[in-house]
């Protein structure tokens, strides 16, 4: 007999990839930057880095040296899409349409550092030489040598542009599974 704990995680896997079904946090794209310190009276940012799974988005030509190259899940559209930023969080999920399409860029002008994700079909694209694997990691790609100068965001009828500071921390998460809803209170709610 499954207990309510239990039947609210049916088909979801605490064994990520080894398990059945999805990871529970499915397999989120993750950018984000900013956060250096002071010295000596000059600003110093730190990396922009780029988070994700390379078993759920795949090097299309691994062969080949470094490029511009697009990792993505051709079978996934992006559900969910949260924005950190100037220290609030901003749910854009529901502006997204129904087939996830939906654009985000972060911006270098003048450099081919541009970081960018695509909704439908889910991925994202950056220079795999400028972006390169920390050390340690199968997951982060890092640029120490490039600061973003700003984010736009287009999706359904919502365009976002807004520009970054040397030291503002920022992050943007696109997943194909929606954010989770906690049944406990919302139960509670409508009673």
């Amino acid at each position: 007999m499954a207990t309510k704990k239990n039947a609210s995680k049916k088909g979801l896997s605490k064994k990520g990839r080894g398990g059945k079904g999805p990871k529970q946090d499915g397999s989120p794209i993750k950018v984000g930057g900013g956060g250096g310190r002071r010295k000596k009276g000059r600003k110093q940012g730190a990396v922009i880095w780029c988070d994700f799974s390379h078993v759920d988005y795949p090097d299309p030509d691994p062969g080949r040296g470094p490029r511009r190259k697009t990792f993505e899940n051709r079978n996934w559209r992006m559900k969910s899409l949260t924005f950190k930023f100037r220290g609030k969080t901003a749910d854009l999920t529901p502006f997204l349409p129904a087939d996830g399409s939906c654009s985000i860029s972060i911006e270098r002008p003048r450099d081919d550092n541009d970081v960018e994700i695509s909704g439908a079909p889910l991925g994202t694209t950056f220079h795999d030489g400028t972006y390169q694997f920390v050390d340690g990691s199968n997951t982060r790609h890092e640029n120490g040598n490039t600061r973003p100068t700003k984010v736009v965001i287009k999706t359904g009828g919502l365009s976002i542009e807004d520009s970054f500071e040397p030291l503002e921390l920022w992050e943007i998460k696109a997943n194909y599974l929606r954010p989770a809803v906690n049944r406990s209170s919302k139960s509670r709610r409508s009673k």
